[in-house]
């Protein structure tokens, strides 16, 4: 019998770690929903997390749809500017409904900068009954804390109370997350440093996160969540006649000390300012110049190639910025038609008013789809040759 309950306990505790340690991915056809407070709102201006998270399975069609809410609360609390019903939760709801999310990435607990002891209990509570909605529906979920204020650029002289308090409510978002098992981001750890640095800002006004701030999120994102990214470091062995990319598609097609070809397509478009090392050892003395499919990018010494120079494909660089500007649109036609401007007269309890023009809301879903297939076709790397070769 002792042996039968400890077989049953390794297996019960094999699976716990199991369900913690499982790692993220998005799947062919999720549909990627953003839900929180200003921490998302905001996102919506900068794409940086959708670019992040489009460029990391390239071959999956994913799609994002952001619904934040700037001031929002777990309650939905902002939300509430139709009469009841519905409430403000019953409004929030609705709007996660409609999205249909497969996974959310849910984004609160900024406003526990200004908390006392029964906020934060109230704060979880509500988070909790989130969860269960969102688990029910179902949809993998994603926790985030909130960053840090940013001291050099708040108009407050001292924010260290409100770090605190955020740092408090990471904790107890970290502690839910453990407890139901969830992926947890913590925002608020991974930026801190950045946001005391008096020569990097990070925030527009010490508490909304800037472009700069937003790629830095992005980031920490991926690493909390052991995303897959692309190739960083490429070496060329010329006595050895190798070529290591890590991963990533590559074929040798030509070494010599002279002169070096391959073809290379990264697994994952290189976003933000990332680059690429690319190190060659047997090379002849002399200077030698790179080019990928004939675009010089890169010129340096045996030498420094042999320790490794950093170089950017531009062609991929254009690429990402066009995938970008894609989002952004797709990010502002959501919002135009989750959240018109004039939602009371079209669907409020105005709607007896102007509610026939409602469905011209219905015409901005095709152009959705259209551009969420341009981000599909986007997202995918492209194969280039690369040649390093002597400068005469």
């Amino acid at each position: 019998m002792r042996t039968l309950l400890l077989i049953a306990l390794f297996f019960l505790t094999a699976s716990r770690v199991g369900a913690q340690t499982a790692p993220f991915e998005l799947r062919q056809g999720d549909r990627v929903v953003f839900v929180g407070d200003g921490l998302f709102e905001t996102a919506l201006d900068y794409g940086q997390i959708e670019l992040m998270l489009a460029t990391r399975w390239p071959e999956r069609h994913v799609t994002f749809r952001n619904i934040g809410w700037s001031g929002d609360t777990v309650y939905g609390e902002s939300r509430d500017h139709f009469t009841n019903p519905p409430t403000a939760y019953q409004h929030l709801i609705e709007q996660i409904k409609t999205a249909a999310p497969t996974v959310a990435f849910v984004g609160y607990g900024s406003g526990l900068a200004f908390a006392d002891d029964a906020g934060f209990e109230t704060f979880e509570t509500g988070l909790n009954a989130l969860l269960d909605t969102l688990a029910a529906l179902p949809a993998r979920v994603v926790l985030l804390s909130p960053p840090p204020h940013e001291p050099d650029v708040s108009p407050v002289p001292d924010v260290s109370g409100f770090n605190d308090n955020l740092r408090r409510a990471a904790a107890r978002i970290a502690a839910v997350a453990e407890r139901r098992s969830l992926p947890f981001v913590d925002l608020f750890a991974g930026l801190y440093e950045a946001a005391a640095r008096p020569d990097l800002a990070i925030t527009s006004n010490g508490i909304h996160l800037d472009e700069t701030g937003y790629r830095l999120a992005a980031d920490q994102i991926a690493v909390s969540l052991d995303l897959p990214g692309p190739v960083s470091a490429i070496t060329v062995d010329i006595s050895e006649q190798q070529l290591d990319t890590g991963f990533g598609d590559a074929t040798l097609v030509d070494l010599s000390p002279e002169a070096v070809r391959f073809e290379f397509q990264q697994p994952a478009l290189p976003t933000g300012e990332a680059s690429t090392t690319l190190a060659v050892r047997g090379l002849r003395r002399g200077r030698y110049a790179l080019y990928i499919d004939n675009q010089k990018v890169a010129t340096a010494s045996a030498d420094a190639w042999r320790a490794g120079v950093a170089f950017q494909n531009d062609a991929e660089a254009r690429q990402v910025e066009q995938l970008h500007r894609t989002i952004l649109t797709v990010n502002e036609l959501y919002f135009q038609q989750y959240r018109p401007q004039n939602e009371t007269y079209l669907v409020g309890f105005r709607q007896y008013e102007q509610g026939q023009n409602a469905r011209e809301l219905d015409l901005i879903t095709p152009l959705l789809g259209e551009h969420d297939n341009e981000i599909g076709r986007l997202r995918r790397p492209r194969r280039y040759t690369y040649r390093l070769v002597a400068e005469k």
